[in-house]
C-alpha cells in the first residue's frame, strides 16, 4: 500500500476513536441527565403528596379553629345573656336599698 494511504487510515482510525469517545461522553451524559430528570420527577411527586397533606391539615385546622371560635363565641353570649337576664330582673319590691 502506498504510504499515502497508510496516512489517511490512521487519520479516520483516529477520528473515529475521537467519535467513539464523544459518543461515550454523550451516553454518560444522558444516563445521568435521565437518572436526575428520575430523581426530580420523584422529588416532585412527593411535595405534591406533602402539599396534598399540608392543605388537608390546614383545612381541619381551619375547621377546628372555626368550632373553637364558635363554641367560644356561643359561651360569651350565653353569659352575655345570663348577665342581662340578672341586669334586668326587677329587685323584690321593699328590698330597695335606696330609700
Amino acid at each position: 500500500m502506498n504510504q499515502k494511504y497508510l496516512i489517511r487510515i490512521a487519520e479516520l482510525e483516529c477520528q473515529l476513536r475521537q467519535k467513539d469517545q464523544q459518543l461515550s461522553l454523550v451516553e454518560e451524559t444522558e444516563a445521568f441527565l435521565r437518572s436526575a430528570l428520575a430523581r426530580a420527577e420523584e422529588k416532585i411527586e412527593e411535595d405534591e403528596r406533602e402539599i396534598e397533606h399540608l392543605r388537608a391539615q390546614i383545612e381541619k385546622l381551619r375547621r377546628m379553629l372555626f368550632g373553637t371560635r364558635s363554641e367560644k363565641l356561643r359561651r360569651e353570649v350565653e353569659q352575655a345573656e345570663a348577665l342581662l337576664k340578672v341586669s334586668v330582673q326587677p329587685e323584690p319590691s321593699g328590698q330597695n336599698l335606696t330609700n
